[in-house]
């Protein structure tokens, strides 16, 4: 029978993890999605292990899975752990950031709603209220 981009993916999954193990070394593949789902609301879905293109291996065969995802309506920048095969390496997962332009670093933060609570404005911070961004755009 024919190998499949999807039998390739497997095999070199399981390949890395092997020489991973044996070798006692973490690695860290970085793989973009294909096309991204916008929602109805013109806002994009934050993808996973799932959406990278051809296999869902991705997802299924990783041990720890992260997306890296810009929230363009709050100006913050998001790390989303979709996947944590082993309690002792972490939970799944959202964590925040706003990028400090002065110092050119990335710094923790709260969640700033981007319109999905309705029981807060859009932009307004979950843990102060009346919290004024500036503009990301």
């Amino acid at each position: 029978f024919p190998v499949t981009i999807q039998h390739q993916i497997k095999n070199m999954l399981n390949d890395v993890a092997s020489f991973a193990r044996t070798y006692d070394v973490a690695v860290f593949l970085v793989a973009h999605p294909k096309k991204m789902q916008e929602m109805k609301t013109g806002i994009y879905r934050v993808p996973n292990g799932y959406d990278v293109g051809d296999s869902s291996h991705w997802y299924n065969l990783a041990d720890n899975g992260i997306t890296v995802y810009r929230n363009f309506q709050t100006g913050q920048s998001e790390i989303h752990r979709w996947k944590v095969r082993f309690k002792h390496s972490g939970k799944v997962g959202t964590s925040y950031f706003k990028f400090q332009v002065d110092t050119g670093v990335f710094q923790s933060t709260e969640k700033v709603n981007d319109g999905s609570d309705t029981s807060k404005f859009v932009g307004q911070s979950y843990e102060k209220d009346f919290t004024a961004l500036p503009n990301p755009f």
